[in-house]
C-alpha cells in the first residue's frame, strides 16, 4: 500500500513539473515571437522611412551653415531613421511636399532638405543642433538666411495633419515663431 502511494504520489508530482515546463516553454515561445515581430516592424518602417527621406535633399551641417550665411531662405527636416515619430512625420511632411508644385513664393525653394542624426555625433552638429533648439526629432524649421529662423514646435507625429504642415510651409513668416538666427560666422 505504501509503494502505491508512493508511485501514486511521485506520478502526481512529474505531472505536474511537465505542465509546468509546458508553460514556461510558452511564454517564451510568446516573448521571443512578440520581439521578433517588433524587431521586423522596425525593419519595415526604417526602410519605409529611408525610401521617404530620399525624396528630400540631403544636407550637412556644414552645408547648412553656409546656406545661412548666403542669405538663402529653405526649409529643413531633420529626423533619425530610429525614431518612430520622424517616420511618421516624414510620410506626412512627403505629402505635404506637393504644395510645391504650386509654390507660393518665388524667394523660397521649393525643395526640403533632410538633416539625419541617426548616427551623428561630431561637435559641428552637436553645436547646430544646440544653437537652434532641436533636442528631438522630428523638427521642421524654415530659414531665411540670418533674418529669419522659424519651425512647427513641439510636432506631435501622430496628431499633426499633412494640412497643418502645408499652411506652415505656405506661411513660415507667423510672428510668434519667428526668431533671429544665431551668427553662424566665426572671425578668428
Amino acid at each position: 500500500m505504501r509503494k502505491i502511494l508512493l508511485l501514486s504520489s511521485l506520478n502526481v508530482l512529474l505531472f505536474a513539473c511537465a505542465n509546468q515546463t509546458n508553460e514556461e516553454e510558452v511564454t517564451i515561445d510568446s516573448a521571443t515571437y512578440s520581439s521578433v515581430a517588433q524587431e521586423t516592424s522596425s525593419e519595415e518602417g526604417q526602410a519605409s522611412y529611408q525610401s521617404t527621406v530620399q525624396n528630400f535633399t540631403a544636407i550637412t551641417v556644414e552645408e547648412i551653415i553656409n546656406k545661412i550665411n548666403n542669405g538663402d531662405a529653405f526649409y529643413l527636416f531633420v529626423g533619425a531613421e530610429d525614431s518612430a515619430d520622424a517616420q511618421t512625420f516624414a510620410t506626412k511632411l512627403e505629402e505635404a511636399s506637393s504644395i510645391f508644385e504650386n509654390p507660393s513664393s518665388a524667394d523660397i525653394e521649393g525643395v526640403i532638405y533632410y538633416l539625419d542624426l541617426t548616427n551623428a555625433s561630431d561637435q559641428a552638429t552637436t553645436t547646430f543642433t544646440e544653437d537652434y533648439g532641436i533636442d528631438t526629432v522630428p523638427a521642421f524649421h524654415f530659414f531665411e538666411g540670418q533674418i529669419y529662423n522659424s519651425e512647427i514646435e513641439d510636432i506631435n507625429s501622430e496628431n499633426i495633419t499633412v494640412e497643418e504642415i502645408q499652411d506652415y510651409i505656405n506661411t513660415p513668416y507667423q510672428d510668434e515663431h519667428v526668431t533671429t538666427v544665431p551668427d553662424e560666422n566665426v572671425d578668428n
